[in-house]
């Protein structure tokens, strides 16, 4: 139910959902891949592993760990 609703609000608001313009007074500062990558190999995450990723950011940290 929530992945239908997450999809769904990223389907019809690409830019954020309209009551989310607020000003922000912290600035957002992706990780740099390279920094994911590394993180990743320090951390030995393999495929049978499980990992959460409890940051507010675009989701590349477990992006990135899928995809390897």
């Amino acid at each position: 139910m929530f992945r239908t609703a997450l999809l769904l609000s990223t389907l019809f608001f690409p830019d954020g959902l309209p009551w989310s313009n607020f000003v922000r007074d912290v600035p957002y500062v992706p990780t740099p891949e390279v920094v994911v990558e590394k993180m990743l190999e320090v951390a030995k995450v393999g495929p049978g592993d499980f990992l959460y990723d409890l940051g507010s950011g675009d989701g590349r940290i477990v992006i990135t760990a899928a995809q390897k």
